[in-house]
C-alpha cells in the first residue's frame, strides 16, 4: 500500500471515529459514503478498505445518536457498510463506487428537501413513516449522480446511461421508501448496488433495452394490480422491487411463475372470499400488503439473482419450487375453506376453527397439490432436465405448503385478545405477550420460511439427482 494511501485510511479512520461520536446522521452518513466510494481512485488495497470500513462500522453501532430510532438506523448503516464491502469482490468500480455515492447523495438532498417542504404528503408503504418530496429527491437525486458518474465508472453509450440512471433512480426510491425501523439506509445501498451491477452487465452485453422493458413493466404492473385492489400500496411497492430484479434477472422465465402465481392465486383468494361473504377472520384478506408480497416472493427474487450474478447452479428450478410453495399454501388455505369437514391440527390430528393456522384437511391438501403444479407447469419450458426436474420442484412446493402447516401449528405466535379473550394471531398491541409460539413468528414469516423450505428441498434433491 502506498504512502498516500495510508495517510488517506487514517485520516479517513479518525475522521469517522469522531465523527460518529457526535451522531449518525445524514450529513456523517453522506461524509463516509463518499470518502469510502474514492478509495479505489487511491488505488487502496481491498484488505485495508475493509478494516477501515469495519471500524467505522463498529463505531457507528457503539455509538450512534442518543435519540429514539436514531441507535438502530446507526447500526443499519454500520451494517449497510460492512455487507458492502464483503460483497465487493474488487471487480467491477461502478459496482462498489457508484452505490456508495447514491446513498450519500440521497441521504443529504432528501434530509435537505424535507426541512424546506413545510407541507408534506406522508405515506407508509411498511413501518417507517416516508414523505413524498423525501422520496422525489431520492429518486432525482440518485437519477442524477448516476448519469453524472457512469462516464468515469464505465463506457456506455449516452443514452445507455440516461437509461440506467432513470432506472436506478426508480429502483433507490422504491428500495429507500420500503424500509422498516430505520432500514432505508441498508435497502437502498443493497437495492442501488445489485441494480447497478445488473444493469450495466446487461448494458456491457447488449441487452441493456429488454431489461429496462421488464422494469417498466414491473412497475406498470405493480400500479394497475394497486388500481385492481390487490395489493395495498405497500404492497404495490414490494410487488415492484421484486419484479424489477427478477424480471431483469430471469426475463420471461422469471416473470411467467410469479404471474402465475400472483395472479392465479389472487383471484382464487378473491373468489374464496367473495363465495365466504368475508375474508377469513385469521388473515389480512386477499388484498395483499408489503410484508406478503415480500414473504411469497423475495425467495424467488433473490434465487433470481443468484442465478444471473453467482451461477448457483440449480437455483433456478429451486426458485420455481419456491413460488410452487407460496401457490401450494394459499390454495390450500383458499380451496381447504370449502372443505365440509373440519380442519384438524397436524399434529395430534384435533379438530380447529377454519383458518386456524396449522389445520389441515384433505381438500386444502388436493389445493396445495393443485398450486404446487399449476405454477410448475408454467414454468416448465424454462426448467432443463426433464420429467424429473419437474417431479421435485412440484413436490418442493407441496412438501413446503406441510411445511409451512407444521410450522404454524406449533411455532406461530397466538395471542389473547384482552377486549373478547379469544386466541388471536395478529397481535392486539405491541407489547402483548404470546401465549404459544415465538412472538416474532407471524403468519408471514411462516410463509417466508416455507418459501425458503421448498428452495432448499428442491436444490438438495437437484444435487442428488445429478449425482
Amino acid at each position: 500500500m502506498s504512502l498516500a494511501a495510508g495517510v488517506y485510511l487514517g485520516a479517513l479512520a479518525l475522521l469517522a471515529l469522531a465523527g460518529a461520536r457526535a451522531g449518525v446522521g445524514p450529513g456523517y452518513r453522506a461524509l463516509v459514503s463518499l470518502a469510502l466510494a474514492a478509495a479505489p481512485l487511491l488505488a487502496v488495497d481491498r484488505p485495508w478498505l475493509v478494516l477501515t470500513g469495519v471500524a467505522i462500522a463498529a463505531s457507528c453501532a457503539a455509538r450512534g445518536r442518543r435519540v429514539a430510532g436514531e441507535d438502530h438506523e446507526a447500526r443499519l448503516f454500520a451494517v449497510a457498510l460492512v455487507a458492502h464491502m464483503l460483497l465487493w469482490t474488487g471487480g467491477r468500480i461502478a459496482a462498489y463506487a457508484l452505490p456508495l455515492a447514491l446513498l450519500a447523495a440521497a441521504s443529504v438532498v432528501r434530509a435537505a428537501a424535507e426541512r424546506l417542504a413545510p407541507d408534506r404528503a406522508v405515506f407508509r408503504w411498511w413501518d417507517d413513516r416516508r414523505t413524498v418530496v423525501g422520496a422525489r429527491a431520492v429518486g432525482l437525486s440518485t437519477a442524477a449522480v448516476t448519469l453524472a458518474l457512469l462516464p468515469w465508472l464505465t463506457a456506455i453509450a449516452p443514452l445507455e446511461r440516461l437509461g440506467i440512471a432513470l432506472a436506478v433512480g426508480v429502483i433507490c426510491c422504491l428500495c429507500e421508501g420500503a424500509s422498516r425501523q430505520g432500514s432505508g439506509v441498508l435497502s437502498l445501498l443493497v437495492g442501488a448496488a445489485i441494480g447497478v451491477e445488473l444493469l450495466v452487465t446487461r448494458a456491457e452485453a447488449g441487452a441493456l433495452a429488454p431489461a429496462l422493458a421488464w422494469i417498466a413493466f414491473a412497475v406498470g404492473l405493480a400500479l394497475i394490480t394497486r388500481r385492481l385492489r390487490l395489493l395495498t400500496a405497500g404492497g404495490a411497492a414490494g410487488a415492484a422491487i421484486v419484479g424489477v430484479f427478477l424480471f431483469t434477472a430471469e426475463g420471461r422465465a422469471g416473470a411467467i411463475p410469479l404471474l402465475a402465481f400472483f395472479l392465479l392465486s389472487s383471484a382464487l383468494s378473491k373468489l374464496a372470499d367473495r363465495r365466504r361473504g368475508a375474508p377469513q377472520a385469521r388473515g389480512k384478506g386477499s388484498t395483499r400488503d408489503l410484508a406478503q408480497v415480500f414473504a411469497n416472493g423475495g425467495v424467488a427474487m433473490a434465487l433470481g439473482l443468484a442465478d444471473v450474478l453467482l451461477e448457483l447452479p440449480f437455483a433456478y428450478p429451486a426458485l420455481v419450487a419456491s413460488l410452487a410453495a407460496a401457490a401450494a399454501d394459499t390454495w390450500a388455505t383458499e380451496i381447504g375453506g370449502f372443505s365440509k369437514r373440519p380442519p384438524r391440527r397436524l399434529l395430534g390430528g384435533a379438530p380447529v376453527a377454519p383458518g386456524t393456522s396449522g389445520g389441515v384437511t384433505t381438500l386444502g391438501l388436493v389445493g396445495a397439490l393443485a398450486g404446487a403444479l399449476a405454477v410448475t407447469a408454467c414454468a416448465a419450458p424454462f426448467l432443463e432436465g426433464g420429467p424429473r426436474v419437474l417431479v421435485i420442484v412440484a413436490l418442493s412446493g407441496l412438501l413446503a405448503s406441510v411445511f409451512d402447516s407444521l410450522l404454524g401449528d406449533t411455532l406461530q405466535a397466538r395471542f389473547r385478545d384482552p377486549a373478547t379473550g379469544a386466541i388471536v394471531e395478529e397481535s392486539p398491541s405491541a407489547s402483548a405477550p404470546a401465549i404459544a409460539g415465538l412472538r416474532w413468528m407471524d403468519n408471514d414469516a411462516v410463509n417466508l420460511l416455507a418459501t425458503l423450505f421448498g428452495a432448499v428441498v428442491c436444490l438438495i434433491a437437484c444435487l442428488l439427482s445429478q449425482g
